[in-house]
């Protein structure tokens, strides 16, 4: 399976190039990767939530030459920027794949380049990516997905204080999704300025938050705010009152939500904060929001939108914790190399799972492949099994 062989790859990639440090075809190895990265997600061939809907949605939209303003202002659930995008594509042919192309090569060049600059351990963020957020930017989330990228390329800018190139490129990603809203809010948490005094009461304040899960989906759904913003509103509402997408509650599901939406995250950023060395705080002031993110998305199904801007900063900050990990003088190497390899087993088990089995699992939602078997656009086949949740007028 294609998904098996891609993993492979990568963690080849960790064992010579992050573990060994050979620098011999490192950086060809690491281009290579993403090229096949690049390559699976623009030529798949209905993978996806999504997809089909996009798909349908772009064999009936028009070529920007033919554009009214109110084709780009006019639709509530779909933002001018999306809208001009697709009618460019369009102008250039009719075949969808021609948006994918796109798409994975602004996503994945972008990622790219941040994991290139900011990771001193390449390959353990490209898998990170890939088992973690890749399919969501990827497959799924794709009109999100853009917005993401565009901020992305502000990070340097939110490193620097400089706020007009911040806010600008922040205006630009708001052309594709409403979600980026937490883009222009995010600046605020350069406030906080990082201690071990204020970590510690942040996690006390977190596993008190996390409890109250029940309140949070309440209080949003009492807004009443969601027929305001569209096509963004209509799933907030959806998430926030379909049971399917409820929080159990139980108290398994309680610590398991403990651990790995709090404990395991903080654990990176209290461990970072011992260890940096060149007093970057933007890391750990990022990913205590991807934190806080974590904890309302147990109540409010909802906020893991928003963690989709931050997430690759997480994807680095676990880059740099292995680094330091690694360099750990007082463990021995084997040590150091078996407990790198434990991260990454206790990050990957839980959403390897979503390449190669049916979902969601429950029983009252019927079950789909998302992502397996893969389809290409070179042969175009149809799995009857991901269709059956879809109705389509060009699915016979």
């Amino acid at each position: 399976m294609i998904y098996i062989g891609i993993i492979i790859l990568i963690v080849y990639g960790i064992v010579k190039y992050d573990i060994y440090s050979s620098n011999k075809y490192r950086k060809t190895f690491f281009k290579l990767i993403f090229l096949v990265l690049w390559f699976l997600a623009a030529f798949r061939y209905r993978i996806g939530n999504d997809t089909a809907d996009y798909m349908y949605e772009y064999m009936h939209s028009l070529a920007i030459s033919d554009y009214s303003w109110d084709n780009i202002f006019g639709n509530i659930n779909r933002r001018p920027g999306w809208n001009i995008l697709i009618g460019i594509c369009k102008q250039i042919g009719n075949d969808y794949v021609i948006f994918q192309l796109f798409h994975s090569t602004f996503v994945n060049y972008t990622i790219y380049c941040l994991i290139k600059k900011y990771s001193p351990k390449i390959y353990i963020s490209t898998f990170v990516y890939f088992i973690l957020f890749y399919t969501n930017l990827c497959f799924d989330a794709m009109r999100e997905a853009l917005a993401v990228a565009v901020f992305l390329w502000s990070i340097n800018s939110f490193i620097r204080n400089k706020w007009i190139q911040y806010y600008l490129i922040a205006y630009i990603a708001s052309l594709f999704h409403i979600s980026s809203v937490i883009v222009f809010i995010l600046p605020l948490v350069k406030l906080l300025r990082p201690t071990k005094v204020v970590l510690i009461c942040i996690f006390v304040c977190c596993c008190i938050l996390l409890t109250t899960y029940q309140f949070i989906n309440e209080y949003l759904l009492q807004l009443q705010i969601w027929g305001e913003v569209g096509d963004f509103g209509s799933k907030a509402t959806g998430y926030l009152s379909n049971e399917n997408y409820q929080f159990n509650g139980t108290l398994i599901s309680v610590i398991k939500a403990a651990i790995t939406g709090v404990l395991i995250p903080f654990s990176f950023v209290y461990y970072y904060y011992t260890k940096k060395e060149d007093c970057s705080n933007w890391l750990i002031q990022i990913n205590i929001i991807y934190i806080l993110l974590n904890i309302l998305n147990v109540g409010a199904p909802l906020f893991y939108r928003f963690q989709s801007y931050i997430c690759i900063i997480y994807v680095i900050l676990i880059s740099k914790c292995c680094f330091y990990l690694l360099a750990e003088k007082k463990l021995h190497l084997l040590t150091r190399q078996f407990a790198i390899f434990v991260i990454l087993i206790c990050i990957s088990y839980y959403p390897i799972k979503r390449y190669f089995m049916p979902f969601p699992l429950k029983p009252e939602i019927m079950n789909y492949r998302l992502y397996s078997p893969y389809k290409t656009v070179f042969s175009k086949e149809i799995d009857i099994t991901r269709e059956s949740m879809r109705d389509h007028p060009d699915i016979k």
